[in-house]
């Protein structure tokens, strides 16, 4: 059926029309799933899971910046050292 409609069609419509058929399927399945206690589940999970990472980007970042000045200054210096700037 999918090949059927994939070759009636220009390759770009082809695409088009099966990713509009995609999209609406997803939508349906939302719809219908919505007011489960496993969507609600999936939705804390995502939650969680969001606030997580959001959590651990912070921390990487904080951790990370005291190296990463050493590092620049350090490729200052070399830079200064190499171009003669500090003379």
């Amino acid at each position: 059926m999918l090949r059927g409609a994939w070759q009636r069609q220009e390759p770009d419509a082809g695409f088009s029309r099966l990713r509009d058929s995609l999209q609406t399927m997803i939508q349906e399945l939302n719809r219908a799933v919505d007011d489960t206690p496993e969507a609600q589940q999936a939705r804390d999970q995502l939650v969680r899971l969001t606030e997580t990472i959001r959590s651990a980007a912070e921390r990487t970042s904080e951790e990370l910046r005291p190296e990463l000045v050493s590092l620049l200054r350090q490729a200052n210096a070399e830079l200064r050292r190499l171009s003669h700037l500090d003379e």
